[in-house]
């Protein structure tokens, strides 16, 4: 009996250390290739934040800012970006966005207007917000 107890607390033990300690493979990281528009977004949360509308195979979504990309309104890029798990989450811009961007590879800066992109510009959206109260 007492084996089988110290078995059932070893396993316990095993599995809770297993659960609590989040892995690299858990949170692995991972590349995408988009296409940014030429204009920033809006995004709401504990305050209000810029951040990049990116077209990731024809769908429209929204992304932090990219370390190492130089970001010009009025400019479209195709860019490959690493995304990788923040650990030690802190703000509200860490919870909406939990992996950070970090540019690969700049494919291509063109100078043009956006004119797909369902999301609104950010000043549309703080005038959306505006409209609220």
């Amino acid at each position: 009996m007492r084996n089988t107890v110290l078995r059932i607390a070893a396993i316990a033990l095993a599995l809770a250390a297993a659960v609590s300690c989040k892995t690299q493979e858990e949170h692995p990281s991972y590349e995408r290739t988009a296409r940014i528009a030429s204009y920033y977004g809006g995004k709401s949360g504990e305050g209000v934040f810029k951040v990049l509308n990116a077209c990731v195979g024809g769908k429209w979504e929204q992304w932090p800012q990219i370390k190492g990309l130089d970001y010009e309104e009025g400019y479209e890029y195709e860019v490959r970006v690493r995304f990788d798990y923040n650990h030690d989450l802190e703000g509200m811009m860490d919870v909406m966005f939990p992996y950070s961007a970090t540019l690969v590879e700049l494919v291509g800066k063109t100078e043009r207007a956006t004119d797909d992109c369902p999301l609104p510009t950010y000043e549309e959206f703080l005038e959306g917000l505006m409209t609220q109260y």
